[in-house]
C-alpha cells in the first residue's frame, strides 16, 4: 500500500473537513476505497424555449429555462379584434378552449410562434356618392336590395349605410328620371366605398296591348316590340289597359356615357363558367310599369327587342355589317352586377342607330340588356379563349400597401374596355387578347403615403411587371368643375337667371387632407371622401366686370401637396337649358316627343324639310306655348305622313333659343328589307 492511501474514518475525516473542492475529492477517494456504489454527482442540462407572436395578440411568459426532457406551457391571448390562427413549434400541443400551448419533451433550445389575424367584420361600412353622367352629384338616390331601401343620398349625393359581409358584393340605385345601377362593391377590411353614376333615362311612353301588337322606337333605334297578354304584373296577373315602357340605350363608344354601364364587366356563360372579357357593343335597358308598380313579360312569353349598335368593328377590325348572325346577347343580373349570356341575335338595318344598325333577338324578361362580341380565338386544342392569364409582379413596393389598378385599352371604331381591380403580388388577372393596354397602379399603406407604376403591355406577352415609385405627392386622378345657370320667374312671368351652380367631382390617391378653395366666395372646405363630387350655388358677383370663379382643389400628404385649378366663368344670360330630350314611337299611334328643360317660357314645335335650317321652321297649329314635358304628333299633322322631314322642337327665353330635332318616319324594315308595319 502506498504511503499516500489514506482509508481509516480518522484519516478521512481529517479530508472531509476540507472545502469544496476537497470535499468532491473524496467522494472519488471513497470510490476508490469501495466505499459506495452510487455513481458520481452531475449538473442538471437546461435549455431556452423561446416565443414570437404576430400582432394582434401575445404570447406568456416571453421566454422559459427548462430542464431537458420536460415540457414548458405558455399562456395565448389575441388582442380585441384579433383571433388565434395557429401555434408552431417545440413539437407542442395546443388547448384552444384553455389558451394554453404545451411544448413536447425538450431536447435543444427552441422556439414557440403564435399567429394571429383580425377577425372576420360582423358587419362592412359602406360610403358613395351617386353623380349623373356629368359628374354633378345627385339628391335623392336610393341605394336598395332584396331587404329595401338602404339608404338616400343627400344633397351633395352622399350616401352612407352598412350591410353583413355576405350581403355586400354589390347594391342598386334608382332615382325617377335616371336609368337604374348596380355597383360592386369591393369589401377590405370592414370597409368599402363606391361612386355610382345614373344616366338621364328617356321619358316613359304610354302603350296599351289589349288587342294589338304595340312596336315602341326610339331615336337611338332601340326597338320593344310587345304582344297581347305578355306582359303580368308583380302577382303574375296579366297587364290590361295602358301601361308605360321606358326605353334609353348607352352609346358604348362615348367614354364618358360608358360611365353610366351598369354593374361589372364580367360575365357568366349559359353554363354557369365565367367569361373573362366582356366589351359592349350596344346597351339598353327597358322598364315597365303600371301606376309606379313594376311590370315584366309573362313566363313562357318573349318580347322581340333590337339594340342600336354604336361601334363599327369587330375586334379583328372587319366591318360589323346587316345580316351577321350570332351576335351574343346578355342581360344584367341586377342584384349581383353579373351579366349573363343568354342567346344570340342578328344584326339588322336601323335607321336611327348611330350606325344604321342594331341588333334583334328575343328576349324573355327585361331588364338591362347587352349586345356583346368576345374577343374570341380558338386554341390550339379546339377551344375558344377571349383572353390571357396574366401573372401579376408588384415591385419596390413596401409591406401592407393596398393596390388598385386601372386597365384601359382605348383604340378607334372597337369597343372600349376600362377596368379597375385591387391587384397583390403573384395573382392571375385576365385582359383582352391581342389588345395593347395601358396600366396605371396606385397604392396607400397605413401611413397614407402614395406609391404609383405605369406600364404599357400586350396580351400574350408574358407577365405584367409594375415597378412602383414613391413615396409620391397625392395623385389627382380626376378634377372635373362645370357652372350652369339657375332660373326663376321674374315679376313679368318670364324666366330669369338668378344665380349659378358651380358642379365639382374629384377622385384623389394618397392624401392626407384635401380641401376646396375659391378666394372670392370665400371657400376653404375639407372634403371628407376621396372620391365624390360638390354641388354649389353661386351668386351673382359684385363686379360684373370679374366674373371669374377659381376652385382650387389641394391634397396633401407628408409628403408634398398637389393643387389643381378650375376657372369658371359666372353666366348671367342663356336660352333654355335642356337637360333630356328623347323621342319615340309606336307604329300606327302618334309620335311621343319628351323632354326636360330648364328656363323655357314658350316651345314650339314645327317641321322643316330634312337638312333644311331652324329658320325655316313650319310651325304645328296648337303646338306653340307652355306645352309642358312632352307632346304627341299624329303622322298625319305632317306633309305626307313626315316623309322627307325634320321635326323641330325649340325652346325659348327672353335670352334666346335652344332647338332639338329628329327625322320621322313610319317604316322599320325587317332583315329583308321590306317594311315591318305602316300606316
Amino acid at each position: 500500500m502506498s504511503s499516500n492511501s489514506c482509508c481509516s474514518p480518522r484519516c478521512l475525516g481529517r479530508r472531509l473537513t476540507r472545502s469544496l473542492s476537497v470535499l468532491l475529492s473524496s467522494a472519488a477517494l471513497l470510490a476508490a476505497c469501495g466505499g459506495s456504489d452510487s455513481p458520481p454527482l452531475q449538473a442538471a442540462t437546461t435549455y431556452t424555449v423561446s416565443t414570437a407572436a404576430s400582432s394582434g395578440g401575445a404570447i406568456t411568459p416571453a421566454s422559459v429555462l427548462a430542464q431537458a426532457g420536460t415540457s414548458a406551457g405558455f399562456s395565448l391571448a389575441p388582442e380585441a379584434g384579433y383571433e388565434l390562427v395557429s401555434v408552431t413549434g417545440c413539437d407542442g400541443t395546443l388547448d384552444a378552449a384553455a389558451g394554453s400551448y404545451a411544448t413536447g419533451a425538450v431536447t435543444g433550445d427552441c422556439t414557440v410562434t403564435a399567429q394571429f389575424a383580425a377577425l372576420p367584420p360582423t358587419v362592412v361600412q359602406i360610403t358613395g356618392v351617386a353623380v349623373d353622367a356629368t359628374g354633378g352629384s345627385l339628391a335623392g338616390v336610393e341605394a336598395y336590395n332584396a331587404s329595401g331601401v338602404l339608404a338616400t343620398s343627400d344633397a351633395q349625393g352622399r350616401l352612407s349605410f352598412e350591410l353583413p359581409p355576405d350581403a355586400a358584393g354589390a347594391v342598386r340605385l334608382r332615382k325617377a328620371g335616371y336609368t337604374r345601377q348596380t355597383v360592386v362593391l369591393n369589401a377590405l377590411d370592414g370597409q368599402a366605398q363606391f361612386v355610382g353614376t345614373l344616366g338621364r333615362s328617356n321619358l316613359p311612353v304610354t302603350i296599351n296591348i289589349d288587342a294589338k301588337l304595340a312596336d315602341l322606337v326610339d331615336g337611338s333605334g332601340a326597338r320593344v316590340s310587345l304582344s297581347p297578354g305578355t306582359v303580368v304584373d308583380r302577382q303574375g296577373k296579366p297587364v290590361t289597359g295602358d301601361f308605360q315602357v321606358t326605353v334609353t340605350s348607352v352609346d358604348v363608344s362615348d367614354n364618358a356615357a360608358l360611365k353610366v354601364f351598369p354593374g361589372s364587366f364580367s360575365a357568366l356563360d349559359m353554363n354557369g363558367e365565367p367569361v373573362p372579357v366582356l366589351m359592349p357593343y350596344g346597351t339598353m335597358e327597358v322598364h315597365l310599369t303600371q301606376d309606379g308598380e313594376p311590370l315584366n313579360l309573362a313566363p313562357g312569353a318573349v318580347a322581340a327587342i333590337e339594340i342600336p349598335i354604336f361601334v363599327t368593328e369587330y375586334p379583328d377590325g372587319t366591318p360589323i355589317a346587316e345580316g351577321d348572325l350570332g351576335g351574343e346577347v346578355w342581360s344584367l343580373d341586377e342584384d349581383t352586377g353579373v351579366w349573363q349570356l343568354e342567346g344570340t341575335g342578328t344584326v339588322v338595318a336601323a335607321d336611327r342607330s348611330p350606325t344604321g344598325l342594331a341588333l334583334r333577338t328575343l328576349v324573355s324578361h327585361f331588364s338591362w340588356w347587352n349586345f356583346d362580341y368576345a374577343d374570341r380565338v380558338m386554341n390550339p386544342d379546339g377551344s375558344f379563349s377571349s383572353a390571357c392569364d396574366v401573372p401579376v409582379l408588384l415591385r419596390n413596393l413596401p409591406a401592407g400597401v393596398t393596390v388598385m389598378g386601372q386597365f384601359i385599352d382605348d383604340q378607334p371604331n372597337r369597343p372600349r374596355w376600362s377596368s379597375s381591380l385591387r391587384l397583390t403580388n403573384g395573382q392571375v388577372i385576365r385582359v383582352p387578347r391581342d389588345r395593347t393596354i395601358e396600366v396605371v397602379a396606385a397604392g396607400t399603406g397605413a401611413d397614407g403615403l402614395l406609391y404609383r407604376a405605369t406600364t404599357v403591355f400586350s396580351c400574350p406577352g408574358g407577365g405584367l411587371q409594375l415597378d412602383f415609385e414613391g413615396p409620391l405627392a397625392p395623385l389627382v386622378q380626376a378634377y372635373t368643375a362645370s357652372i350652369r345657370p339657375v332660373f326663376a320667374l321674374d315679376a313679368s312671368g318670364l324666366n330669369e337667371v338668378v344665380q349659378n351652380e358651380a358642379r365639382l367631382s374629384w377622385t384623389v390617391v394618397g392624401q392626407s387632407t384635401l380641401n376646396l378653395m375659391e378666394p372670392e366666395l370665400p371657400l376653404n372646405q375639407l372634403l371628407t371622401v376621396a372620391q365624390g363630387s360638390l354641388n354649389l350655388p353661386l351668386a351673382a358677383p359684385v363686379d360684373p366686370a370679374n366674373d371669374l370663379f377659381n376652385f382650387t382643389l389641394v391634397a396633401t400628404n407628408d409628403v408634398a401637396s398637389t393643387q389643381l385649378q378650375k376657372t369658371l366663368a359666372y353666366i348671367t344670360e342663356a336660352p333654355p337649358l335642356v337637360e333630356q330630350f328623347n323621342y319615340s314611337f309606336i307604329l300606327s299611334r302618334p309620335l311621343v316627343s319628351g323632354w326636360s328643360v330648364l328656363g323655357a317660357d314658350e316651345i314650339d314645335v314645327g317641321y322643316v324639310p330634312i337638312g333644311s335650317p331652324t329658320s325655316a321652321l313650319t310651325v304645328l297649329p296648337g303646338y306653340s306655348g307652355q306645352l309642358g314635358g312632352g307632346v304627341e304628333i299624329p303622322a298625319n299633322v305632317l306633309p305626307n305622313q313626315g316623309e322627307g322631314y325634320d321635326i323641330v322642337v325649340v325652346f325659348k327665353n327672353q335670352y334666346g333659343s335652344t332647338y332639338r330635332r329628329f327625322t320621322h318616319s313610319e317604316c322599320l324594315k325587317d332583315p329583308d328589307g321590306s317594311c315591318a308595319i305602316t300606316d
